[in-house]
């Protein structure tokens, strides 16, 4: 009976041993798993970022990212283009917005020095702006090209404001009067309104006439006036109105840079002349290059208007009151001399362009002769303005006298009697 309970009690010992000995190598084989599954995985992490399939993953989403917008650009260029080709076949242009078009590029007047002259007329714009029409067959002179002078914009570049000169084949010269609103390098604006002015004592100019009101025959100082027709030959401009509409739409006229010289007996050129100019009268043919007194307004008015009669992009005349005018309002906004209206260059008879008197590239209004011009008055057909080189007789820069025209003789008994040429351009 011992010894049946001893047996059993060792049969009980050995199976707790068992089930201690099974559950020890159940928490040893789960602490070895757990130990290579750690390994495993940092082996295969690495093996993952050795072979660069990171890296490769991250460029391939990015790829795919560059590809989406690449993809967008190209679609967005074939919708402008199909719509740029609607609007063009619907008349609408390249203009974003058919009714606000797109200004076309504005060309700089510096960038017209030193090329060849263009074949039809030219419109280009200073630094600030202000619009210039360049005639077929003229190009600009630039700073300091003989004695032209551009100090407005402190670089040399031509301004307005200076005078811009332009010059032909054969060297005749004329500067830009230019009207309206003009810009100035201070951001503000001067108004030059074309017309007939007076100007009193101190210079001061009081508008008579608006180019507006052409048509109505208004006389200054109860005398003179300007008519787009007259009984007299040769005396009115060669078309007034065309004068004042393209000047206005154009916002500048040419006026001669010099007082006329002799060219061949009936066309003028408008260059410094050369030589001793005439002093006394002289029927016989007068050399080239001569100042050209001594002529009539009939023959002035002549010779001013076949100038450039071979062209069908502007228009050569003899000044009118209105332009006549209107250049000396300009210079004195724009030079030094504030009273130039009451200038006088009491000097001997010179050749043009070889005094003193050059004002925004302009010479001798002041002074050597009396120029004529196609305003008339009441009491005699034709007037003189200008100043002249004779102490004996008051004249000035805006000087007005009646006169005859001396029955139309090829010369005047005067030698303090000439003319200058202006010129503008027609529609573009």
């Amino acid at each position: 009976m011992q010894r049946k309970q001893n047996k059993t009690t060792d049969t009980v010992k050995r199976m707790r041993f068992t089930k201690r000995e099974e559950t020890g190598i159940t928490l040893v084989a789960l602490i070895i798993t757990i130990i290579v599954l750690i390994i495993l995985a940092a082996v295969t992490i690495f093996a993952f970022t050795e072979s660069g399939l990171l890296q490769t993953a991250s460029r391939g989403t990015q790829n795919y990212a560059n590809a989406q917008e690449y993809e967008k650009q190209i679609m967005d260029k074939i919708d402008k283009k199909a719509n740029e080709a609607v609007k063009n076949i619907q008349g609408g242009g390249n203009d974003t917005n058919p009714e606000e078009p797109i200004e076309p590029e504005k060309t700089s007047i510096a960038k017209l020095i030193g090329q060849s002259p263009k074949s039809t007329n030219y419109t280009v714009y200073d630094c600030y702006g202000n619009k210039i029409v360049v005639p077929a067959n003229f190009i600009v002179k630039g700073n300091i090209t003989g004695d032209i002078e551009y100090e407005y914009a402190d670089d040399g570049s031509p301004s307005v404001q200076d005078g811009i000169v332009i010059e032909d084949s054969d060297g005749n010269q004329f500067v830009w009067i230019p009207v309206g609103n003009i810009n100035n390098k201070d951001g503000t604006t001067t108004i030059i309104t074309l017309g007939r002015y007076t100007f009193d004592s101190d210079g001061n100019e009081t508008l008579e006439q608006n180019a507006d009101d052409f048509r109505t025959e208004r006389l200054i100082l109860n005398n003179y006036k300007e008519l787009e027709t007259s009984p007299y030959n040769n005396i009115t401009a060669t078309n007034l109105e065309e004068f004042l509409n393209t000047t206005k739409e154009n916002q500048g006229y040419y006026l001669g840079r010099y007082e006329a010289s002799y060219r061949d007996g009936t066309r003028p050129y408008c260059k410094p002349s050369v030589g001793t100019p005439l002093s006394a009268q002289e029927s016989t043919v007068k050399e080239e290059g001569l100042l050209w007194n001594h002529i009539t307004q009939p023959k002035s008015a002549t010779a001013a208007k076949v100038m450039y009669e071979e062209n069908d992009y502007f228009v050569s005349d003899l000044p009118n009151s209105y332009a006549w005018d209107t250049a000396i309002v300009f210079i004195q906004k724009y030079s030094n001399e504030k009273k130039y209206s009451i200038k006088k260059y009491a000097s001997n008879l010179t050749n043009t362009g070889s005094n003193n008197d050059k004002v925004c590239n302009i010479y001798d209004m002041a002074g050597n002769i009396i120029e004529w011009t196609t305003e008339t008055s009441l009491s005699k057909p034709c007037t003189i303005r200008g100043g002249m080189y004779r102490t004996d007789v008051k004249t000035y820069t805006s000087f007005r006298s009646n006169s005859t025209y001396n029955n139309a003789d090829q010369y005047t008994n005067y030698n303090f009697v000439g003319f200058r040429p202006l010129i503008y351009v027609l529609d573009n």
